[in-house]
């Protein structure tokens, strides 16, 4: 991801790749031979990022700060740089809590030779680390630390924990990467580096204790309002910048109702683009939705698959995790001319903010480190401390390993070309949700009540093509460890019928991402993924185990295995 590398070095400086892209700003830093400092962001929002130079310090910021204007108000500040710079003096790195928005930086103290890595609250700005005992190097963007590594002649190996992560959960975990040595900076953590040692701080943590004193009538306000401020900072960002607006939608509830509560507040100009296969729901509730708010209206038709041709492309991009969940964000920005746009505003996250990623009502229930894994074929492969045991409950595991960490790496196709954003990842929103009893948001129960009082519009567009807007409340019903509603019964049972006859969701083309049915009917495309397959297998051989697991997965499963061993080849290609 655009935005910045470089090194603390003790002995040696690392030689990072010529900067490749003419579109990004670029610039660099160097303070005699301890530290090196190398800008490569988007031309996109630069009142909120700076990189700054003084006799005792350099300090780099990257990405957009929602509320900057309002941190530059409260410090009297004339620009956002000096307002940040004022804020450290005062109060070192403890003002992050007072950001919101989706950002990361560096501070480097010149007097006393430390270095400090942060990323925001949810790390939707990923910051990549190596270190050794002569050197420690970072990145925005992994890419930029293997090509390091290799042209400083530093051997690095594929991490297999990590291929068993993704060949599982889709993604990796606990700040790992799929490479040995090479880490991750965790949601709302520093990371401060000083005589060679590691230390790492927690200035921001997510925590989902019930508040049983909430009314629901109380809940449906504050969300009201906590969301109508979180759009109108993602929104006003655009306008401060003179940018037009630009907004997924879907036929699902989260970016429905970023988009309709931006229009509720007077947002024009807005651009909605959505993409799926042709004649699926996200092709005909987006098009109606669009149509009733009077928004411009873009559709991406995902017909025959071909983003999947995009293999390597999204897999040097992204690195580890299922290429095929951003190979078609990669299709539709490969098409489309992001100059005149603002912040790419999204919906991400909102089913489990406002809902619950809990799967029963019961709290406390154990969980795995397989708990919502794509595929459980390999599940048995994980070591048993793979998941850290700091997770208090289900819903904040799933929350910071499948939401921050899974879901987050789709923010990275987009981060190549513009500054993105959903409301629901607003903090103050995000905080107040976790804190509304499960019982309220469990079944879109509080979700749809909201938007049935407050957006009842909003409502007449069935939820993801299926399910009518509050017709989830009623009777609960539990089976097999899993809670339902008794209007849910009908759908469940359709749903059960068509996959004894058809299969898996994604064998037919009825499905956002039917795999299984462009594997079957698209033949260049099928006779493209087998050679890239046997092209690849054997960059594998070194881990014999992991070898045999692939090609049992690849010739004996589904394509989400398939996908999932396709990914993993890439990653051996484009980076070993």
């Amino acid at each position: 991801m655009p935005g910045f590398l470089g090194y603390k070095s003790y002995s040696y400086q690392p030689v990072f790749t010529a900067n490749d892209r003419l579109d990004l700003i670029h610039d660099y830093i160097r303070h005699e031979d301890k530290f090196y400092l190398e800008r490569r962001t988007i031309d996109k929002f630069q009142q909120d990022k700076f990189i700054y130079e003084d006799e005792n310090m350099i300090f780099v910021l990257d990405g957009v700060v929602l509320n900057a204007l309002e941190v530059c108000r409260e410090q009297q500040a004339e620009n956002f740089q000096n307002a940040i710079i004022f804020l450290y003096r005062k109060r070192k790195l403890a003002f992050l809590t007072e950001l919101r928005g989706s950002f990361s930086g560096v501070v480097y103290d010149k007097k006393e030779d430390i270095l400090a890595l942060f990323t925001d609250q949810i790390g939707s700005k990923p910051i990549f680390y190596y270190s050794e005992k002569n050197c420690f190097i970072f990145s925005s963007e992994i890419r930029y630390l293997t090509d390091s590594l290799k042209y400083s002649g530093i051997a690095y190996e594929l991490n297999t924990e990590s291929a068993y992560s993704l060949l599982t959960l889709g993604y990796t975990t606990e700040g790992r990467t799929m490479f040995t040595g090479i880490h991750q900076l965790k949601p709302g953590q520093i990371l401060f580096v000083h005589n060679e040692e590691i230390h790492l701080e927690s200035y921001f943590t997510l925590r989902n204790e019930p508040d049983f004193s909430l009314m629901e009538a109380d809940i449906i306000e504050q969300t009201d309002l906590l969301f109508r401020q979180a759009v109108t900072r993602a929104f006003n960002k655009d306008k401060e910048y003179g940018y037009k607006h630009f907004a997924c939608l879907s036929a699902g509830l989260d970016s429905r109702m970023t988009n309709w509560v931006a229009h509720d507040l007077g947002y024009q100009n807005i651009l909605n683009v959505s993409f799926s296969q042709s004649g699926y729901y996200d092709e005909q509730i987006p098009k109606k939705i669009a149509e009733r708010l009077k928004n411009d209206w873009i559709f991406k038709s995902l017909d025959n698959g071909n983003c999947l041709y995009l293999i390597d492309e999204v897999s040097r991009i992204t690195s580890g995790t299922l290429f095929y969940g951003s190979a078609h964000l990669r299709s539709v920005f490969n098409i489309i001319d992001m100059s005149q746009y603002g912040l790419i505003h999204t919906g991400q996250l909102g089913d489990v903010v406002l809902g619950t990623f809990y799967s029963t009502l019961d709290t406390h229930k154990k969980f795995t480190s397989s708990t919502s894994a794509y595929s459980v074929v390999l599940q048995h492969r994980f070591p048993a401390n793979f998941i850290h045991d700091a997770y208090a409950n289900e819903e904040m595991y799933k929350l910071y390993t499948r939401g921050f960490y899974g879901v987050n790496q789709g923010l990275f196709v987009r981060q190549q070309e513009n500054e993105t954003y959903s409301p629901f990842y607003d903090i103050d929103f995000m905080n107040f949700c976790l804190s509304i009893p499960v019982k309220y948001r469990f079944g879109h129960h509080i979700y749809d009540k909201w938007v049935l009082q407050k957006y009842p519009d909003a409502a007449k567009f069935l939820h993801n093509g299926k399910r009518k807007i509050g017709s989830s409340n009623g009777i609960k019903l539990t089976y097999k460890e899993r809670t339902f509603f008794l209007s849910e019964v009908p759908r469940l049972i359709t749903d059960k019928i068509k996959y004894k006859l058809i299969g898996s969701p994604i064998a037919n083309k009825y499905h956002m991402n039917p795999l299984e049915y462009w594997y079957r009917t698209n033949v260049s495309l099928k006779t493209f993924l087998d050679n890239y397959y046997k092209e690849n297998i054997e960059r594998l051989e070194p881990y014999p185990q992991l070898k045999s697991d692939c090609e049992m997965l690849y010739t004996g499963y589904s394509s989400i295995e398939r996908n999932a061993v396709l990914t993993l080849l890439a990653i051996m290609k484009n980076y070993f």
